[in-house]
């Protein structure tokens, strides 16, 4: 009785731990899927206006860091970004990835400012 209650409690200890490595860390969202619908550079800033859950937004980058590149209009996955690839202090730092046939993640584009 003793192995089968020691096994009950293990089995239950790795599935809390499944659980609970499945979470996003705190202070990070999941990835969302974002509409590009258009860009423009004014003064080395890179403007892209974009819809988020139907809503309009904009991002921005420096066009001098080697992250901003110019999306072509259509559907990524944005994400937060690492605090590592955080090249922004005012503003929430993402990160834009390419969308897959398949609806996954692909190859990172960008890191832009949200505003």
């Amino acid at each position: 009785m003793r192995t089968t209650r020691h096994k009950s409690l293990h089995f239950f200890n790795l599935l809390c731990l499944f659980m609970a490595s499945s979470l996003p860390l705190s202070g990070s969202t999941p990835a969302e899927v974002i509409v590009v619908k258009s860009s423009s550079t004014q003064k080395a800033i890179l403007l892209i206006e974009m819809t988020r859950k139907g809503q309009p937004h904009e991002l921005k980058c420096f066009v001098s860091e080697r992250n901003c590149a110019v999306p072509d209009p259509k559907q990524y996955w944005m994400d937060s970004s690492s605090e590592q690839q955080a090249l922004y202090t005012d503003c929430e730092n993402v990160a834009l990835y390419e969308m897959l046939a398949s609806g996954k993640k692909g190859k990172m584009i960008g890191i832009y400012c949200l505003l």
